[in-house]
């Protein structure tokens, strides 16, 4: 039996965008097996593989992950290996280098390069010499944005200079909710009826940069608006920072901390304007989801969010760390309903070249490139 293996740094990964891929693979009659950190049951998967992967690149437990990796390939003989996540995508490409000698297709796909436009030069010193040294074992290399598409394929970053676009992991298009169960999601959620809602989705973490949303809240409030609501979707290690930091600002009835959610679509059909001031992203699926759902969106102009946002048209694109800006298009979003309603259209429109059955449909040519 024909065998594939998917490799992400942590369960989750898998979870959240590459279960169609493992359905497609399971689907053709192939035996699908997952490494990743974590004891998730993987649906489709015959085999999961628990790997102890660190986020940090330069732990010493990324050496016995790295042993794992190469012994379960080394014993499966796999004809394909598709790899995700920076920690995921090195090791598991170093831990092929010998079964691809004996015809294992390896892909990598790169969720956003650590090096970008902008980015620190630490960064680009750091990975940028890693993934040139990778190039030569990644049969095929996918990006999922513009920016990253046109910096691999000028330092031809894949062997014999593969490197494929694709629009991002793909987004449900569904419909909204009826007014009535906007409503009562409202209520449940403890949103007020009469509130301008203004969500984020993502982890608290550091570079996802919730001060500066923050900060425009606060520029709001001081301005003398407070029929507004923001909230966040999501946990992490900023949480308590975050908390603290709205009780500084006096935001505390301003603000809202959803925590973890498996109802992000009913949030969102609750929701009046998508904030996402991310310092990084590769091509945010909850921007997407946001799309979908028919919102505004207010994001930084940053790798991936000019991809999906095109200023004044579906939304507008803000310098990173300018709470002032932020605030202006947000108050001009809370003015200006029939904008509001016009930009959440477009977004609907736009969304569409990123469904998922259109990005399954570009994963499946790519994979039979490579399958015999």
């Amino acid at each position: 039996m024909k065998k594939v293996l998917f490799v992400a740094h942590v369960d989750s990964h898998i979870i959240n965008f590459h279960i169609p891929c493992i359905k497609y693979f399971k689907d053709l009659g192939y035996a699908v097996h997952v490494a990743s950190n974590g004891e998730t049951a993987v649906p489709y998967a015959d085999v999961k593989y628990n790997i102890c992967f660190q986020k940090n690149p330069f732990s010493i437990k990324n050496v016995r992950a790295y042993k794992a990796l190469k012994s379960i390939i080394s014993k499966n003989s796999y004809d394909l290996i598709h790899c995700h996540t920076p920690v995921g995508g090195v090791l598991a490409r170093l831990a092929a280098i010998k079964a691809r000698r004996r015809g294992t297709k390896v892909l990598y796909t790169a969720h956003g390069f650590h090096f970008f436009k902008g980015s620190p030069f630490l960064s680009w010193l750091l990975f940028y010499p890693v993934e040139l040294f990778l190039a030569r074992y990644t049969d095929g290399l996918l990006t999922i944005n513009h920016e990253d598409f046109t910096l691999a394929q000028r330092f031809r970053l894949a062997e014999n200079g593969r490197v494929f676009y694709i629009p991002g992991v793909g987004v449900a298009c569904a419909d909204a909710l009826p007014a009535d169960d906007i409503a009562c999601r409202r209520q449940e959620t403890g949103i007020p009826q009469q509130a301008f809602f203004i969500v984020t989705v993502s982890d608290l973490r550091k570079r996802k940069n919730h001060k500066q949303a923050l900060n425009a809240v606060s520029i709001l409030k001081a301005n003398g608006i407070t029929h507004m609501l923001y909230g966040i979707c999501g946990d992490g290690p900023y949480r308590k920072k975050l908390e603290k930091l709205c009780g500084k600002l006096d935001l505390d009835a301003n603000v809202i901390f959803l925590g973890h959610r498996t109802d992000v679509g009913d949030i969102l059909s609750c929701s009046d304007l998508f904030l996402f001031t991310t310092y990084q992203e590769g091509l945010s699926k909850a921007l997407m989801e946001a799309m979908a759902a028919g919102l505004p969106a207010v994001a930084t102009k940053i790798r991936g969010n000019t991809d999906l946002i095109e200023h004044g048209a579906n939304g507008f694109l803000v310098g990173c760390d300018d709470a002032k800006k932020t605030a202006a298009y947000i108050e001009l979003l809370m003015k200006s309903p029939d904008l509001c309603r016009q930009m959440g259209e477009n977004n609907k429109k736009k969304v569409r070249a990123y469904d998922i059955d259109i990005v399954l449909g570009k994963m499946k040519e790519i994979y039979s490139l490579y399958l015999n």
